[in-house]
């Protein structure tokens, strides 16, 4: 009796510890699709590397805990402001961007437990700020318990102290990690702000007369809108002189009358959202639309594309069915790039990365 006591004991404690080991959701037929919101402008949590990749803390912790939950994550870039929004609505299903959980946030969405305490230091105040961070979600979600487990395994295991010590954090004798606010710049009269893989695309853009600084208050890593990039598209187009007149009479969109829209609508370069009445100027660009729009603007111009023969984006699945072609031709030709190991199409795009992309269409015409 007392051998099958101990027996039992054994069975209970190792059911208990392979339900939070990594893989312990792998039973599942396929990994659960997520969005998560970030905001990647807050060195070295999370931030755009010279690739153009959105990497850091907060980007490798969540990695983790989507491996140990069998998810797939797709990261969509946003201001930060946009974040808890974005999880509020069906755009994400969480976010992570070092987001404390203070009580005004804990009014409109849901906390997990904090992954990471820090002390982090603003030189601009010469002030020390202990912030804890955590993962806000929807109010009464389904994933919040899993991503409990999943954090405190990472934090049980050591995993999450490898992380932040790969990007330099140093524990203090309090157990918070110190590190110092990498602020932005601002931007002197006449300047801007730009990332360093950018700035000579963002120079000759500005030198062409394709945009100017104002365009984007001065802030080259926000994302562009749908007319934004439109306005980019033709201007470059105009430089070479592959632009028309635009019957303004002939435009369905109820929503614009920018007549560098309409132009591009009327060559059929781009098209309007939902039965196509409305072209919506404002709304953010996503990597999708951004494929095809480049595409449509290459093949217009005469460039030639080769057709793509490498390996499918891992998420190949979540691109439109209507764009795959275009991405993939615009990738083949190497005038856009993947996110790592995928495309990340319903991602959003910065202004930097338009001009980049832009300026490539460019280059082929010359």
């Amino acid at each position: 009796m007392k051998f099958r006591n101990c027996l039992l004991i054994t069975l209970i404690c190792l059911v208990t510890l392979l339900s939070i080991c990594p893989g312990s959701y792998a039973a599942e037929d396929k990994p659960i699709e997520v969005t998560v919101a970030v905001c990647a402008d807050f060195k070295p949590f999370e931030y755009i590397d010279d690739q153009g990749n959105i990497v850091g803390i907060d980007i490798e912790i969540m990695n983790e805990i989507c491996n140990i939950l069998n998810f797939k994550p797709t990261y969509i870039n946003m201001n930060f402001d946009e974040m808890i929004p974005s999880v509020r609505s069906p755009l994400a299903d969480f976010a992570i961007s070092a987001i404390t959980p203070a009580e005004h946030r804990k009014k409109v969405v849901d906390f997990t437990d904090n992954y990471i305490e820090c002390k982090a230091y603003n030189p601009a105040l010469d002030k020390y700020y202990e912030e804890s961070y955590a993962i806000p979600v929807k109010f009464n979600d389904q994933y919040k318990e899993r991503l409990n487990e999943a954090i405190a395994l990472l934090k049980g295991n050591g995993k999450i102290d490898e992380i932040a010590q790969k990007y330099g954090l140093v524990k203090n004798s309090d157990g918070l990690y110190e590190f110092e606010m990498e602020l932005k710049a601002q931007p002197k009269k006449d300047a801007y702000i730009v990332s360093e893989w950018a700035k000579s695309n963002v120079e000759s853009a500005i030198a062409k007369h394709w945009t100017s600084p104002k365009d984007f208050q001065n802030n080259y890593t926000v994302n562009i809108n749908r007319e934004q990039f439109c306005e980019l598209a033709y201007n470059m187009l105009r430089t070479v002189g592959d632009v028309g007149n635009v019957n303004l009479a002939d435009t369905s969109f109820t929503d614009t009358k920018n007549p560098k829209v309409l132009y591009l609508a009327q060559e059929g370069i781009i098209n309007g959202k939902g039965d196509g009445s409305y072209f919506a100027p404002a709304d953010t660009l996503t990597r999708t639309e951004a494929a095809a729009i480049l595409c449509r603007i290459a093949r217009y111009s005469g460039i030639s594309i080769p057709d793509y023969t490498g390996t499918p984006y891992e998420d190949d699945a979540e691109i439109p069915e209507w764009a795959k072609d275009m991405v993939y031709s615009v990738t083949s030709a190497k005038i856009m790039s993947g996110m790592g190991n995928g495309f990340s199409p319903m991602g959003f795009y910065t202004a930097e990365q338009a001009v980049a992309t832009i300026e490539r269409v460019y280059n082929s015409l010359k």
